[in-house]
């Protein structure tokens, strides 16, 4: 299992990074380390635009994951 507090600490960090504005996520609680395995997390900015990311798993073996809006 993610550590869910921790991928949304981590996607909402890089996503401010990258858009230039805070968000607050909130993802599944159950997020399976699974190879090829995808999640969404909701969040709103804050700029108060509602987003949802993707949380997809690319290494199962040290539970790597990437992410993009959709």
């Amino acid at each position: 299992m993610l550590d869910t507090g921790a991928v949304e600490d981590d996607v909402a960090a890089q996503f401010e990074e990258i858009e230039g504005v805070a968000i607050e996520l909130t993802c599944d609680d159950e997020m399976q380390v699974e190879q090829g395995a995808d999640y969404e997390c909701t969040g709103t900015t804050a700029d108060g635009e509602e987003i949802t990311l993707r949380i997809v798993i690319t290494d199962e073996t040290d539970a790597s994951y990437t992410w993009e809006e959709v």
